[in-house]
């Protein structure tokens, strides 16, 4: 959701990006004294009631806004200090120039403690005041506006709100991953899913989906619960899986819009998903040796009995 003020208050809005403090000073001749251990978030944090008495002008600034500039420059530093899983660091943190600093974020939005608040057609800024706004997309029923974000830019001043459905579990925790793959391990002793190049669909029209659902992090979590507790995780070529029918093995050619699968050769009639998760799962067994035929049975047993389970990730088998 975007809004954009009616009308500004640049004077307090500006105040929040810092434009016109000093962002550095003469070591030689103004020493800053011994630092006893290196700065972090955390100890920058606990001395912001401090730089408040000596910069009575902070005083103005809402205090979570300061806090969300601090974790930026943390962010920063760790990303310069710790190299990445390649073994390069990021690019050294530079001083902004006057103005530079665009954006700051309130982090809670319309809840009780919250510096942001969505009434009507204003929005009400704590230590700014009240303004009206321009509202470009309505708030959908069931969802929370969580963070408010004010953006600068050669126009005026916009303000970018994140929302959240509550009925919804966030993917993104680590957490929920955690909870879940030591659900499927305890229940499952052997676990198919699609080898799936994760950064080459991130470059697609799929990369909110595969991003949203954080199917790289899960796939690392689930298999390093599989090897602590001695479960097998199989990784299948995810080639045709959604092409071929589970029950004959012959190729049913159809467009992602298309979500049932609906065989001419045997009369098969599947959803989509479930139908690749059948395809999955038997890939997997075929590649541990265990010999599934064409129609989804092993050694006389039907698919069902052999085993077939379709979690809420669609595109994951499991196997017993």
């Amino acid at each position: 959701m975007i809004l954009y003020p009616k009308t500004q208050k640049p004077s307090e809005l500006g105040s929040h990006l810092c434009e016109n403090r000093v962002d550095r000073c003469s070591i030689k001749f103004e020493p800053i004294g011994d630092i006893p251990e290196r700065p972090n978030y955390h100890r920058q944090s606990g001395e912001l009631k401090q730089t408040k008495v000596l910069f009575p002008e902070y005083k103005d600034i809402y205090a979570q806004v300061q806090q969300q500039n601090l974790m930026r420059l943390d962010k920063a530093w760790q990303r310069w200090m710790v190299p990445d899983k390649t073994g390069k660091p990021g690019g050294r943190p530079r001083f902004k120039k006057s103005g530079g600093l665009r954006s700051f974020t309130f982090p809670q939005t319309n809840s009780e403690k919250a510096g942001a608040h969505i009434i009507g057609d204003n929005l009400k800024l704590s230590k700014i005041g009240v303004m009206p706004v321009v509202v470009h997309r309505p708030i959908p029923d069931g969802f929370t506006p969580k963070t408010c974000t004010l953006i600068k830019k050669a126009d005026g001043w916009y303000a970018s709100i994140v929302i959240e459905d509550a009925s919804v579990p966030s993917p993104l925790s680590l957490d929920t991953h955690y909870q879940v793959a030591h659900k499927l391990c305890e229940k499952y002793d052997l676990i198919g899913l699609e080898d799936i190049n994760i950064k080459g669909l991130a470059k697609t029209r799929l990369a909110k989906s595969i991003l949203d659902a954080a199917w790289g992090q899960f796939s690392q979590i689930l298999e390093a619960v599989a090897v602590k507790r001695g479960n097998w995780i199989v990784k299948v070529n995810p080639y045709g899986t959604s092409q071929r029918c589970s029950g004959c093995g012959k190729n049913v050619p159809k467009a992602l819009s298309v979500r049932t699968h609906e065989c001419p050769h045997c009369g098969t009639v599947l959803d989509r998903d479930h139908n690749a998760a059948i395809n999955i799962k038997n890939l997997a067994l075929n590649a541990v040796g265990l010999t599934v035929s064409a129609c989804g049975s092993k050694r006389g047993y039907s698919a069902c009995e052999a085993g077939i389970f379709i979690c809420e990730e669609k595109k994951l088998t499991l196997y017993r």
